[in-house]
């Protein structure tokens, strides 16, 4: 027994999981095993009340009935039982029996003797007996003969009771079977029938990654499910389409730069890394050559970006058109190029190849009417023996430094030797940070004098790296180094927080109070957090910017109409003097004058040589002549702008004759004095300003403020 209840438990479970199984994934069944059940216990429950209600109403009447009898059997046995006539009463008894509603019925006299009888008293189905008495009227008097007796049953009533079940169950049949066959039919046509297509649709598109639709079409909310069904289906088919389109474009753009249509650094590898494996393979050469244009920001901030950018798709046309055939040409990125190519030649073609390409670089072109020749810088490495891309590229890379620090400005072949000059290279910029974090980085003074009474009116604050291991370096050599490893805006502010400082310390000594300090700008200082940070140490330092002026190189002023031009005017804003260094040395022009309005033009100490040059010397040197003639120009321009001329790099009586001659007020240089430290320069300024000649000395800083 225990094993046929677990079978029949496990049956019971199996059963129970396939119906929990079914409803999950079949809506017509569960609607089915929903809605069946429902019907069938709303019309059970129908039919029970009507069976109920029809065998009550028929137990009311049956009983009515035997209560009708029963007064007219009293009211015939009356006379009879009166009149002792007993054979009489049997056979009235006897008319009044109804088997299966009265059984039995009896009369006793008043004696309670039994005196007639008819039908079973112990028949099947006897429920009660109810006894009425007998009265018989005489002389107007009325008295109690006999008591009737009557056995009832309801075998009649539950008869009629059953048949009604019956015909209500029947009733429920029928209507269940009417009510699925019409719900079903509509269900299954516009319910089911649409989402089993639906779903199939759905699973099909699924399983296989193909859009399948509904061909079934009906009314009601599902015509207008399927319909959207259908329209997202094929909006999905164009998205797809559009989307492979759109997949083909971004994976040519993530291996091709935008603006030129070269290969870009993504792409050029891939490629390059395969072109390598086939090489190294077939035991073929291998030529790659590393390009970057000289001086393109300068371009980018002297004519903008657009202008930049035409230069950059030119170069990379030529480029392309001047390699050889199955070359890789790409842009790496900025204003930098690659060429690689392979072949049993590429060894002996490549001085030449190099040379033609760095020829077509170098042809000028007509951008917007401006005249530009770019200048491209080439290193390249041609070898047999190293497959390796980022060898080769670093080598290509070292070669083409090699080029832009030689004087012979032609492509570069990488040679063992040159790995040197790059270690020195990394050694220079580790030396660098070294100098900034070991703050090995000292300031010195320069002093600016009225060239009329050779009084200080200020000083140039400049820089100085004494490396405890490679001794003093001078600006030329470290300040670029700084820029490139990304030290110089905050060295820059270094620069400019102890600038004030010392700048506090000359206004607290009498002699040096109306003394202002120059301090140089790089370009890579110039930003909106360089105007936060500048505010921040002016208040800090309660600094006079009347007393400061920031020198910027003419690279800096050509974008004056620019980014920079903000910050250069938001700088001038706050009282603080602007200076541009250099000036004709560069791309100057008066537009840039007129752009930047500089409160000081520094002018550059070649023209300060040139011009102090003699007339008698002009055949001989005519070169220098003209860019002396060139400076007498520009200081003219100056003069006529109201702008205070510094001249730099003054060393001999003839030169400071020529700047007089020429109208610079002031200059620096040393015939005056060399660059000293602060503590040097104060002491230097006392002796040179004598107390009684502190008037001429207020009177001369009035020019250069």
């Amino acid at each position: 027994m225990p094993s046929i209840f677990r079978r029949m438990r496990r049956r019971g479970l199996r059963a129970l999981i396939w119906y929990r199984r079914r409803r999950r994934r079949s809506f017509a069944f569960r609607f089915y095993t929903t809605l069946i059940p429902a019907i069938v216990i709303v019309n059970l429950l129908v039919g029970g009340i009507l069976a109920y209600r029809g065998v009550e109403k028929a137990r009311a009447e049956m009983e009515i009935a035997r209560a009708d009898l029963i007064e007219a059997v009293v009211f015939a046995s009356g006379q009879p039982l009166n009149d002792f006539e007993y054979a009489h009463l049997e056979r009235l008894l006897r008319n009044f029996l109804h088997p299966g509603s009265i059984e039995a019925i009896w009369i006793t006299d008043d004696t309670g003797y039994e005196v007639a009888r008819a039908g079973n008293l112990k028949a099947e189905g006897v429920e009660g007996v109810v006894e009425a008495p007998i009265k018989h009227r005489k002389a107007n008097v009325t008295a109690d003969v006999g008591t009737l007796h009557v056995a009832f049953s309801n075998v009649k009533i539950n008869a009629v009771g059953v048949w009604v079940l019956m015909h209500s169950l029947l009733l429920t049949l029928a209507t269940t079977v009417m009510a699925l066959v019409i719900t079903g039919r509509l269900t299954q046509k516009d319910v089911i029938r649409p989402l089993r297509d639906l779903t199939q649709a759905i699973t099909r598109t699924r399983r296989d990654g193909t859009r399948h639709r509904v061909d079934y079409k009906t009314e009601g909310e599902f015509g207008f499910v399927i319909e959207g069904f259908n329209a997202m289906q094929a909006r999905l088919d164009r998205d797809e389409q559009a989307l492979l389109i759109i997949n083909s474009k971004l994976r040519r753009a993530a291996s091709v730069d935008n603006l030129t249509g070269l290969l870009n650094r993504d792409g050029f590898e891939q490629a390059a890394e395969a072109a390598l494996n086939q090489a190294k393979a077939d035991n073929v050469g291998v030529l790659l050559m590393f390009i970057d244009l000289d001086r393109f920001k300068s371009i980018n901030d002297t004519f903008g970006h657009a202008v930049g950018d035409e230069v950059l798709r030119t170069v990379g046309n030529r480029l392309a058109s001047s390699a050889p055939l199955g070359a890789l040409v790409a842009r790496l990125s900025g204003d930098e190029f690659v060429l690689l190519l392979t072949g049993e030649t590429v060894a002996a073609q490549s001085p030449t190849l190099t040379k033609t390409l760095h020829r077509e670089i170098g042809r000028a072109l007509d951008i917007e009417g401006h005249m530009i020749r770019p200048i491209g810088s080439i290193g390249y490495v041609a070898t047999a023996e190293d497959y390796s891309l980022s060898s080769l590229m670093m080598k290509a890379d070292t070669a083409m430094y090699e080029m832009k620090h030689s004087a012979e400005l032609m492509p570069a072949a990488y040679t063992p030797h040159m790995g040197t000059r790059t270690q020195a290279r990394i050694s220079a910029e580790q030396v660098v940070k070294e100098g900034f974090f070991g703050e090995h980085f000292a300031l010195v003074v320069q002093p600016i004098v009225d060239l009329k009474s050779r009084l200080p009116v200020g000083g140039e604050v400049l820089l100085r790296l004494n490396h405890p291991v490679v001794g003093a370096l001078s600006p030329d050599a470290f300040i670029p180094v700084a820029e490139d490893c990304g030290l110089m805006p905050e060295l820059g502010l270094q620069v400019i927080d102890e600038a004030l400082d010392a700048l506090g310390v000359l206004q607290s000594v009498d002699a040096t109070r109306h003394f202002y300090l120059s301090i140089n700008v790089s370009s890579v200082q110039l930003s909106n957090a360089f105007l936060t940070q500048l505010r921040q140490l002016i208040a800090r330092h309660k600094a006079d910017t009347r007393y400061v002026v920031l020198e910027l190189t003419e690279s800096v002023a050509l974008n004056a109409d620019g980014k920079h031009g903000e910050i250069i005017r938001a700088i001038q804003d706050m009282g603080i003097r602007v200076a541009l260094d250099d000036f004709g040395t560069g791309y100057s022009s008066l537009t840039y004058l007129k752009m930047l309005q500089p409160d000081i033009i520094k002018i550059d100490r070649s023209f300060i040589q040139a011009g102090s040059l003699s007339r008698e010397l002009a055949g001989e040197r005519h070169l220098r002549y003209r860019l002396g003639a060139l400076g007498d120009a520009i200081a003219q321009i100056c003069e006529d702008l109201n702008l205070p001329m510094v001249g730099e790099g003054i060393e001999t009586e003839e030169e400071l004759s020529y700047c007089l001659r020429s109208g610079i007020a002031y200059g620096q240089g040393y015939l005056f004095a060399r660059p000293m430290s602060l503590a040097d320069f104060v002491a230097w300024s006392c002796e040179q300003v004598a107390p009684t000649r502190h008037g001429a000395l207020a009177e001369a800083n009035k020019g250069c403020r």
